[in-house]
């Protein structure tokens, strides 16, 4: 007996009994059972925490042994589904309905989701973000980040990786800011609905529908680019005009009580999440951080051959905060004026303040967002390049700028 003929048989009776296929993670447990793996390192091959998968391998286990009609784990599973086997018929499966796959295959509309074939690091943000999806269940969370951080893509390869713990899953970009009104006509559309549906004219009606399909079964939306409906500088007004009833969509996912989860990617918080996120555990936020010097060698070599010092590395890294998008830019310019390499680049960059043109925009684009206050204080910390307190930002200001003034700008 092989492991691919137990795999078959265990998913054929799990169909047959419950009308779903095994998910990845139980597949991933079994397979590392057959193979004597530890826990452990099925949760690493799995990119996600050893709890989660010694929970799910438990409500695994019991599955088994209710409809092997008797007691299965991870230190008999080969013996007792060979035995099993051999009779080539799991017990009373003669006396099940056998239900269609597609019946219960997730209704998937991924909109323009990027399908990401390599994602470089990312393996802590992966098994964090699965365990308060998955475990925690977790309604609303937030991927925050400056731009080219890698947020959508951590959020296209979290999303397609669990898809099949969900009935549903639907991706939309808010790049082309539609309003909430807009967005949920198009998610009602597009989610699967009862024969009879016909579309609310109110936003209050279709607020209420949507939250009906997240309760009647487990979706995952994602909203992509949330930054684009929000109003730059102030905290204190930040969703733009005329979009203000996305906060009224967020509370209501954040604070009713459903079996679906939101997650959404952004450049700033959106307001009232704070305010959500202190008053229930299941809306959190997430903040998305620069590659680790190792996965940032390995994007960079994905891209060709480079040569430099241990040192070099890490100050290539360093100079462009682990940012993907900062690094596949420079890539480029490293391998095509520099014969890749990384020595002569720094060298050459360090004799003036040098800045890549789409770097620059990137940045731009960001501080074009702050406000005169703001930027002073980001220009003020840049010169510093060492933390300053409150008190010596204060003190140290062109003109003065009053402790409110200092906070606010500072919390936004």
């Amino acid at each position: 007996m092989n492991y691919d003929t137990a795999l078959a048989f265990v998913d054929s009776m799990l169909v047959s009994q419950t009308g779903k296929h095994l998910s990845d993670l139980q597949s991933e447990i079994l397979h590392g059972t057959w193979e004597g793996n530890t826990y452990e390192a099925i949760a690493q091959a799995a990119y996600c925490t050893e709890g989660h998968v010694k929970d799910v391998a438990a409500d695994f286990w019991k599955q088994l042994s209710e409809l092997l009609g008797e007691r299965i784990g991870k230190k008999n599973c080969k013996s007792v589904l060979g035995r099993h086997l051999s009779l080539q018929s799991p017990p009373e499966l003669s006396h099940t309905v056998t239900k269609p796959p597609e019946a219960t295959a997730p209704h998937l509309d991924w909109g323009d989701a990027p399908d990401i074939h390599t994602l470089f690091g990312r393996t802590e943000e992966l098994s964090a973000l699965q365990q308060w999806i998955l475990s925690d269940r977790c309604r609303a969370i937030a991927l925050l980040g400056m731009g080219g951080i890698g947020k959508t893509s951590l959020a296209s390869t979290l999303a397609r990786t669990i898809q099949t713990e969900f009935d549903w899953i639907a991706w939309r970009s808010l790049r082309n800011s539609p309003t909430a009104r807009d967005l949920l006509t198009d998610l009602l559309k597009s989610l699967p609905a009862p024969d009879a549906f016909q579309m609310p004219a109110k936003f209050d009606a279709q607020l209420r529908e949507l939250l009906d399909r997240l309760r009647q079964a487990r979706g995952l939306l994602v909203l992509d680019n949330l930054e684009s409906i929000l109003q730059g500088g102030d905290r204190l007004t930040p969703f733009r005009p005329g979009y203000e009833e996305y906060g009224e969509l967020f509370r209501v996912i954040g604070e009713t009580g459903h079996n679906s989860c939101l997650l959404v990617t952004s450049r700033e918080l959106p307001q009232g999440w704070n305010w959500l996120a202190s008053n229930t555990k299941a809306v959190r936020q997430f903040p998305v951080t620069g590659l680790s010097l190792e996965s940032a060698r390995e994007l960079l070599q994905s891209k060709g051959e480079f040569a430099g010092s241990e040192r070099d590395w890490q100050r290539s890294t360093e100079h462009y905060a682990g940012n993907p998008l900062a690094l596949n830019i420079v890539a480029s310019t490293i391998l095509d004026f520099f014969d890749g390499s990384l020595t002569q680049f720094l060298d050459f960059t360090a004799r003036e303040s040098f800045v890549l043109d789409d770097i620059r925009e990137l940045l731009d684009r960001h501080l074009d967002r702050l406000t005169p206050i703001a930027r002073r204080i980001m220009h003020y910390l840049a010169i510093a390049q060492e933390p300053r307190s409150l008190q010596d930002l204060q003190a140290d200001a062109l003109e003065p700028i009053s402790a409110g003034d200092i906070l606010r700008s500072l919390a936004s």
